[in-house]
């Protein structure tokens, strides 16, 4: 048998070799498609995801912004200090109340605007403020630079971090000048009220003394005119003194004929 012949009766390797090598192509393909689309399909939910985030951050800086708002003109002061009582923030009532620049008022100890006969006391408070847990309420004297003191009604919060550690103070400042001189008007009302119940008392005694008097001895024309000048006079007396003039006198001041 000749070579030739030989050559013919065995496979054709190269035919399968180009063969194996199309399957692997293919395979290879279909691999990448489907890489592909994994890697598509992630990339449409990276993309949802960050827009969501977005959406998110957007929601965040208004709903800052609308806090802010609030805090920067509520009609009380605010402020926020460190734990020392060093102004970090401070809204327009505040500033306002202290007739203060906002950047002169920042980076200041709160109690530099105290009233110095209430220092001591506001550091003993301010000292204990980060290891209580309620919200403090009492009333306090601000002294601005430039004006009298002001009583004013403080609400204090302690800011508080991770496990709870001590960040900070929140502070509500209430001008409450209208309330103290409500009450100081209230106060004076009451005081000469008690005044005229005092001065009040005895006249009405004498006088029901000297009409008991009058009635019993007295001729009964006098009589007459007794009890019933006693009795407009009595009535005179009890009434209450009028509203709008406390420190006029009780009894009416009657010219000399």
């Amino acid at each position: 048998m000749s070579s030739e012949e030989v050559s013919a009766m065995l496979p054709d390797q190269s035919l399968e070799q180009d063969t194996d090598s199309s399957e692997q192509l293919e395979e290879r393909n279909e691999a990448l498609a489907t890489v592909s689309e994994e890697l598509q399909l992630t990339y449409e939910e990276l993309k949802a995801a960050e827009e969501e985030l977005h959406e998110q951050n957007r929601k965040l800086v208004a709903e800052r912004q609308r806090y802010q708002d609030l805090f920067n003109f509520a009609s009380d002061g605010y402020l926020v200090t460190d734990e020392a009582g060093v102004i970090q923030e401070a809204n327009h009532a505040i500033v306002n109340l202290l007739s203060l620049d906002l950047k002169v008022l920042v980076k200041k100890p709160l109690i530099v605007f105290t009233a110095p006969s209430e220092r001591r006391a506001f550091y003993r408070r301010l000292s204990r403020l980060p290891a209580l847990e309620q919200i403090q309420n009492w009333e306090l004297l601000l002294k601005p630079l430039r004006s009298d003191t002001i009583p004013v009604e403080v609400t204090v919060t302690c800011i508080r971090g991770a496990f709870g550690k001590p960040e900070g103070l929140r502070w509500l400042i209430r001008d409450i000048r209208d309330r103290k001189q409500t009450e100081a008007r209230l106060l004076e009302k009451e005081s000469f009220s008690e005044q005229h119940e005092t001065l009040r008392t005895p006249i009405v005694s004498k006088m029901s003394f000297w009409r008991c008097f009058l009635m019993n001895y007295a001729h009964p024309s006098t009589q007459f005119w007794a009890g019933s000048g006693f009795c407009k006079l009595a009535h005179l007396i009890r009434q209450k003194p009028p509203r709008h003039s406390p420190r006029s006198s009780v009894m009416p001041n009657y010219k000399q004929s």
